[in-house]
């Protein structure tokens, strides 16, 4: 519904299963990017050529001793 949110996460940093699915989200339904607000240091940056620039209001989380790596996007329903 309006307003609604979704949670996408997945435990993969595979760019076909994160980016370019949020990418394909964004030109095709009617949704929008809300940032995540997580203070981690072991965030990655992701060469996201031909891709919204909205994305990086997303989260990729390299794997360390805390942490599994996981990628996350909060979509807000328009």
């Amino acid at each position: 519904k309006k307003g609604g949110t979704i949670v996408y996460s997945t435990c993969t940093l595979n760019k076909e299963e994160n980016e370019k699915i949020i990418d394909y989200s964004l030109k095709n339904f009617n949704v929008k990017l809300d940032e995540i607000k997580i203070n981690v240091e072991n965030k990655v940056k992701e060469n996201t050529k031909g891709i919204d620039k909205e994305i990086s209001k997303t989260l990729k989380i390299i794997p360390n001793e805390n942490f599994e790596g996981f990628y996350l996007a909060k979509l807000i329903k328009l």
